[in-house]
């Protein structure tokens, strides 16, 4: 019924301390059960099994011993795993707006300030000439001595899962955070529960990190995208050539092709402070047929 126990307890004392029947206590030992709080349980001592005037139609003598065993055994019943996720997901709509509605406030101010981002982002990347042209006076033969050179990726791709990633960090962070702060009927599976929260909220700052820290090394011989999670790298002599994809939003996408076929291309997204080394790294490679074509979100990596 998604009540909130530690309000609950509280009645339940106020109305003991003005009726102190045992009828009125064994409802507080039930609720106290439902709550996940054996402390409070063992409190009102064991519940009777021998001639019990039953406070609702599951009060029965195997339901109080199951009850006495689980607070004062330390027993527990695995219900339906269905039964038990529809509990969790009752607990989590009992807070209500005034827990759960900041966390939406703080979930759009945090999407807000990664568009944003993403906007400043895509104006930078329009700015960098489409025709590769190198400033006057630089040499056009491509030098290997010349590198290593990194450079850092624009996140002008990925946008769906680094929303994704902000949702999956801040509600696994928050319910993880209101697991912790009521007594657990099952101090094993709370544990197991609060761990994949964590996981969540883990792989979603993992999700946001990796799109803001991605990098290119360019090297002599080889190339490779840095990532956090996904990063990959292939020899210059590997790659068949380059091909530019223009997005809609006017940004340059490379793609590097290699020669073997099953292999998967490299897509290189607009880099902060393009020179005339990283033009020319590209421009020495064979140049394929341009595309127009959006590039799919999934192979940007």
């Amino acid at each position: 019924m998604a009540a909130k126990w530690p309000q609950f307890k509280q009645s339940l004392a106020e109305i003991l301390q003005k009726y102190p029947s045992s009828f009125n206590q064994d409802i507080a030992r039930h609720m106290a059960f439902f709550a996940g709080d054996a402390v409070n349980y063992r409190a009102y001592g064991r519940a009777a099994t021998g001639g019990i005037i039953p406070v609702a139609w599951w009060d029965t003598r195997d339901w109080r011993q199951g009850a006495n065993e689980w607070a004062f055994e330390g027993k527990h019943a695995q219900g339906s795993l269905i039964g038990r996720a529809t509990a969790y997901l009752s607990f989590f709509r009992g807070e209500g707006p005034e827990f759960w509605g900041p966390l939406r406030w703080a979930a759009f101010l945090a999407i807000l300030l990664i568009e944003g981002a993403f906007w400043v982002l895509d104006r930078l990347a329009r700015r960098s000439p489409l025709d590769w042209t190198l400033s006057q006076g630089t040499i056009t033969t491509f030098n290997p001595f010349d590198y290593p050179r990194t450079y850092h990726l624009m996140p002008v791709l990925g946008r769906v899962s680094t929303r994704l990633g902000v949702w999956m960090l801040l509600f696994g962070a928050a319910s993880a955070y209101l697991i912790t702060t009521v007594p657990s009927p099952d101090p094993r599976e709370t544990t197991i529960v609060i761990a994949g929260l964590t996981i969540i909220a883990a792989a979603g700052a993992l999700i946001v990190a990796n799109v803001f820290v991605s990098r290119v090394v360019l090297r002599g011989d080889d190339l490779e995208v840095r990532r956090l999670v996904g990063g990959h790298a292939i020899q210059r002599n590997d790659i068949l050539g380059i091909r530019r994809h223009t997005l809609k939003t006017g940004s340059r996408i490379l793609e590097v092709v290699p020669r073997t076929d099953g292999i998967m291309p490299l897509f290189i997204p607009p880099v902060l402070r393009e020179d005339d080394e990283f033009r020319l790294w590209f421009a020495s490679l064979p140049a394929l047929a341009e595309d127009r074509d959006e590039v799919p979100e999934h192979s940007t990596s």
